[in-house]
């Protein structure tokens, strides 16, 4: 983990190699960098180097990710780095964006990469900013958390695994309470939906409601998030390429963990509940069959034309149970990796927000926005709700046609949520995985939704 700290002692004089300023101050630490990129020079023996640095938080964050990347290129542990202003949000995003970008997953390498340990941020008043960093790098951790559940194989994360993380958050802390179904109760409750998709796994699964009540509370939020460990596609089996990320099929929980990790610190006047079901997607001989036909916990049946499409199923149980058990909540906003569609329309970098909740819909997209998250509104279609019908039970889990699949998803989705209009559903698919090391992100998980998430729960 990266130490951020505030300092207004003279940079030439801190342990440090290198001293990071903002490209267009001339003048700076009396260096003039010329140049349109990255560049440097010498002064005081120093290194002093210029970053180009974007507009508001998101280029702030950028400004100390490409710093922390330089520095590792040239191994230096420790740097200073001069923030274009004295804001004190300039110190937040500063913090959080060292905090993301220093993020490395070496668990299982031998040989550790090298890495940035120390950053020290310039200011005038130390101690007025020590706050805002102390918070921007608490975003980052929740993130990273969620990152490292994402990035751990499938033979390390699975429903008992899940289901343990959920617990140790709870440990120790009376604001916290955790509830687990394991597959007898479940098959008391009716939750035939759940326990359909890890029907081919030698893994148990698991439904866990994590929970936190403040004293306090000013509002109730409901978090769902999917967590299916890993989605082979069942007997619709998925090919090589569709595959070998599937470990990231339960980024939605991973979502939802995070936020309720970082609730123990922040502690805001708002109670949360977070609900997921781990199952794992597997073929055997005992695995669910197209043609099949399963009743969910709000007594809805499904037939089941594609195996692949197995997280809505979970999905199906988990918020028909929000419905039932918790319908005084303000909120209900659920995130997974549900459908590949949702990329092809949006691509990687913004995530489908499908809602009728104007309230839920401007936050997110203001916070998103600012924490650098990407979502993007999309319509509910009666239209497409249409082709989710079946002629032989009351719904099918796929819509039989190439267009239109995140719709026709989330359409699916909304028979089992009983107060659709304070519900968001988030399809994640795109945005929960990089390709490509880029910004603040290295290859792998991003822990997206987390640090919005975040930012929302605080303004309530």
């Amino acid at each position: 983990m990266i130490t951020v700290e505030s300092t207004n002692a003279n940079p030439f004089e801190l342990p440090v190699r290198v001293i990071f300023v903002p490209r267009g101050k001339e003048g700076e630490l009396g260096v003039v960098v010329e140049g349109e990129g990255e560049g440097f020079a010498f002064h005081e023996g120093k290194i002093v180097y210029a970053v180009p640095l974007d507009e508001g938080p998101e280029g702030l964050r950028r400004y100390v990710a490409r710093a922390i990347r330089i520095a590792r290129e040239y191994r230096m542990d420790a740097i200073a780095i001069v923030p274009p202003d004295e804001e004190k949000d300039t110190f937040f995003f500063l913090a959080e964006g060292a905090g993301l970008a220093s993020y490395l997953f070496d668990k299982y390498l031998s040989e550790k990469p090298f890495n940035v340990k120390m950053v020290y941020l310039i200011s005038s008043d130390p101690n007025g900013v020590y706050g805002e960093i102390k918070k921007g790098l608490h975003f980052s951790e929740a993130a990273n958390f969620s990152r490292d559940l994402v990035n751990e194989p499938p033979n390390a994360i699975f429903p008992q695994t899940l289901r343990d993380v959920a617990i140790e958050i709870a440990r120790g802390d009376s604001s916290f309470d955790v509830e687990v179904f394991d597959r007898e109760k479940m098959e008391r409750m009716g939750m035939n939906a759940i326990l359909y998709v890890g029907k081919g796994s030698s893994k148990e699964p698991y439904f866990v409601h994590l929970s936190y009540r403040p004293e306090r509370t000013r509002r109730r939020i409901a978090l769902v998030g999917k967590a299916v460990t890993f989605d082979s596609g069942g007997l619709n089996i998925k090919t090589y390429e569709g595959m070998k990320t599937m470990k990231m099929d339960m980024a939605g929980s991973a979502t939802v963990l995070g936020v309720m990790k970082a609730l123990s610190y922040f502690r805001p006047d708002v109670e949360i509940h977070a609900f997921f079901a781990a199952v794992e997607n597997m073929p055997d001989g005992n695995s669910d069959k197209p043609g099949d036909i399963v009743r969910a916990y709000n007594g809805k049946t499904i037939e089941i034309l594609n195996t692949d499409a197995e997280g809505r199923l979970t999905l199906a149980d988990v918020l028909s149970y929000v419905s039932r058990h918790y319908p005084n909540v303000d909120y209900v906003l659920d995130f997974a990796t549900l459908t590949g569609a949702i990329m092809v329309a949006l691509g990687p970098y913004r995530a489908g927000l499908f809602t009728d909740n104007g309230d839920i819909r401007d936050a997110l997209m203001k916070y998103g926005e600012v924490e650098g998250e990407g979502f993007w509104p999309m319509p509910f279609d009666e239209r497409l709700g249409e082709k989710m019908k079946s002629r032989v039970a009351d719904l099918k889990n796929t819509a039989e046609m190439r267009w239109g699949g995140a719709i026709s998803a989330a359409m699916f989705l909304r028979n089992f949520v009983d107060f659709p209009d304070r519900w968001a559903h988030i399809d994640m698919a795109g945005t929960a995985f990089a390709s490509e090391d880029s910004g603040y992100y290295t290859y792998g998980a991003t822990g997206f939704g987390v640090r919005t998430i975040l930012r929302w729960l605080l303004t309530l």
